[in-house]
């Protein structure tokens, strides 16, 4: 069964990824992360992103 990626807590590289049609590399890369002021957190070696402050974000920025 999978998760609907509006319906997820946390929006992981992937459905970030997936969402702004982007590669995953692109979403990992410093610069991109600077410039975009997406709101990603790093956990590990994991980057992911909390779901309202993602839509905050990209209804700002979309």
């Amino acid at each position: 069964m999978t998760t609907n990626i509006l319906e997820k807590p946390i929006l992981y590289t992937e459905d970030i990824a997936e969402i702004l049609r982007i590669t995953r590399n692109t979403i990992q890369s410093k610069r991109w992360k600077e410039s975009s002021g997406c709101p990603l957190r790093k956990k590990g070696k994991c980057l992911s992103a909390l779901r309202d402050d993602f839509w905050k974000w990209y209804k700002d920025n979309g």
